[in-house]
């Protein structure tokens, strides 16, 4: 057999792999009664919404939706995916990983038991202290929530947005589903080795295993378009407005857009492109939310719970040394009318720490209108401190100090700075 010839066979077979791999691209809502959750229906069959041509087709599902307090029979592959789930669900009860602030935990658990309904007892909420935009859902009913999450919604809407997304999830048994698919991929890429070795073209494995490869991730997208449709309907059922779901997307855009470069990650690749996401949120949202009058978005509720740790998550966010990403996302939150004052402030904090040679002036400049613009966070006059002492400004600083050992007389830095200013509490 020829090269040629050999590069024939590999062509055709991969063809009919990829074709055998392919699933519906489109974005599922239960479109029979969306007054009860898809979750609720024993059926195996719901309409599917293609967002490319508008038009409903039905969708054949492998695996049944999961019903409240359901666990798999021990006796099934899905029992083992629970276990080693359970495992780590152990592990993160005791890690210094969470963020254990008990009025958060409160407040997004009642979030989510809006949103899951009949499932809210089967589902426990952790937040992780990460600064990076993530949730995910375990099989066995483990919800993380990270803390970069939650500095990147504008309101409850788009929290319930991005929850509702992780219990389709959940509901749908994505997981058994992508283990299923993987072990059947697995198993025609063996055969196609096999069939090649024989051939005496080795040389072609490494194309098979990215074909293989690409199709599971191909999967995983679908199974994305898949929950944020279950996702929408879910916001229904909970009286949210389904319109803010779209938004989330709109301001990860243009964080995105804003950064340096682009990204490789299995995360993005694994995922349908922003741009697909957003516009068919934003459509299908627009269908589901026609004569409705539940257009909640819990803004002031979403704000007071989140308002006393927003500075934190900030900081985590500056630490990252991401300078265009965060002064984007800082321009995000000011646009959305979060504490002005607070914003302001690490707007300075953002030019102070990347310390280029225009930046101090431009950080002081922050400060200032931070101060004219509420009450700043007490941090404010240290740093202030900090500059004018870099700057030889002794009394300057000393001055900047003591405000802020005024205002926070506990803070874990307070012995420090009082030594350096050589003074005693």
């Amino acid at each position: 057999m020829s090269l040629l010839d050999k590069k024939k066979v590999v062509i055709v077979v991969a063809s009919i792999l990829l074709a055998g791999c392919q699933t519906l691209g489109g974005y599922e809502v239960a479109l029979e009664d969306t007054s009860v959750s898809p979750s609720m229906k024993s059926k195996s069959t719901v309409s599917t919404l293609k967002a490319d041509t508008n038009t409903y087709e039905p969708s054949q599902y492998k695996v049944a939706n999961l019903k409240p307090s359901e666990r798999p029979s021990t006796e099934t592959d899905e029992a083992g995916l629970w276990m080693l789930v359970d495992n780590y669900e152990e592990r993160l009860a005791t890690s210094a990983q969470l963020y254990e602030r008990r009025e958060l935990q409160n407040y997004l658990k009642e979030v989510t038991c809006r949103i899951a309904d009949k499932f809210c007892y089967d589902i426990r909420v952790y937040v992780v202290h990460n600064p990076f935009f993530n949730a995910s859902m375990m099989p066995n009913g483990l919800l993380q929530i990270h803390t970069g999450l939650l500095l990147r919604v504008h309101n409850e809407a788009q929290l319930a947005a991005i929850l509702g997304h992780e219990i389709g999830h959940y509901l749908r048994r994505h997981s058994l589903q992508r283990m299923i698919d993987i072990r059947e991929k697995a198993a025609a890429s063996v055969i196609f080795q096999l069939a090649m070795v024989a051939a005496g073209t080795p040389e072609f494995n490494d194309l098979v295993n990215k074909i293989i490869l690409g199709s599971i991730f191909s999967f995983g997208r679908d199974h994305e378009r898949e929950a944020d449709g279950y996702g929408l309907v879910l916001m229904k059922n909970a009286g949210y407005d389904t319109l803010e779901a779209h938004k989330v997307w709109d301001n990860l855009i243009r964080e995105r857009d804003a950064g340096e470069g682009g990204t490789s990650s299995i995360f993005y690749s694994t995922h349908p492109p922003s741009e697909e996401r957003r516009d068919a949120l934003k459509e299908i949202a627009a269908r589901l939310r026609e004569n409705s009058n539940d257009l909640d978005k819990g803004q002031s509720r979403f704000r007071q719970a989140i308002s006393r740790y927003r500075g934190e998550f900030l900081g985590d966010e500056l630490a990252l040394g991401k300078f265009e990403t965060s002064k984007e996302l800082l321009t995000l939150l000011l646009e959305g009318g979060f504490r002005k004052s607070e914003t302001l402030y690490f707007f300075g904090e953002l030019y102070r720490l990347r310390a280029e040679e225009s930046d101090i002036p431009k950080a002081m400049e922050f400060y200032e209108q931070a101060g004219h613009s509420g009450i700043p966070p007490a941090e404010l006059h240290r740093s202030k401190g900090l500059i004018y002492w870099r700057n030889g400004q002794k009394n300057r600083a000393r001055e900047s100090f003591r405000a802020y050992l005024k205002l926070k007389p506990e803070a874990p830095d307070a012995k420090m700075i009082w030594s350096m200013i050589g003074e005693k509490k």
